[in-house]
């Protein structure tokens, strides 16, 4: 038995809580769209305490098509107050969305899938928790869409989709 932690923001609030109370799951946002929480620490200190999720697997869904512009987005979407989402930063962040696009063009598969893949790809590898990428989607046909077909990337998919993210740092903050 023990809580949950959801928008944990740096590796001592983990540690912290867990020397209150048994943490038995750390929910972060996660994705080609948004690397942070691979750099910041909070990945690695849950390493060995708790199982990780993520949430915003597909970059709040711009990652499966959604949208490609802030005027894109329906009148009081939320996102639209989110400074990654305003115009001047969409035309960079779009980049991003744009190149996995083609990578999942050449593979064959849809953008979704790659950025689920590359998740599942992370999973377990040395120095990585277990991560599990939260299925969701305003209907049951978006998420069954998503999830079919998603498997880890090969060594050389995962290198491509790593250069991606390099390539193409993402503007704005998260929230």
């Amino acid at each position: 038995m023990g809580i949950g932690l959801s928008e944990v923001n740096d590796a001592e609030t983990i540690k912290r809580a867990y020397g209150i109370y048994p943490i038995v799951l750390v929910e972060v946002e996660l994705s080609i769209w948004d690397t942070h929480d691979l750099h910041n620490g909070v990945l690695k200190s849950a390493l060995n305490l708790v199982s990780r999720d993520c949430s915003s697997r597909l970059g709040r869904r711009i990652l499966a098509g959604a949208f490609t512009t802030a005027s894109d987005l329906p009148g009081a979407d939320a996102r639209k107050k989110l400074p990654r989402f305003q115009d001047e930063a969409m035309k960079q962040n779009i980049k991003l969305v744009n190149e996995a696009k083609a990578l999942a063009a050449r593979k064959g598969v849809a953008p979704a899938q790659i950025a689920l893949g590359w998740i599942l790809t992370l999973s377990g590898r040395p120095g990585m928790p277990t991560i599990i990428p939260i299925p969701g989607g305003s209907t049951s046909s978006k998420v069954t869409r998503d999830l079919q077909g998603v498997s880890p990337l090969s060594d050389k998919e995962k290198a491509q989709t790593d250069e991606i993210i390099r390539r193409n740092k993402l503007v704005g903050a998260r929230c």
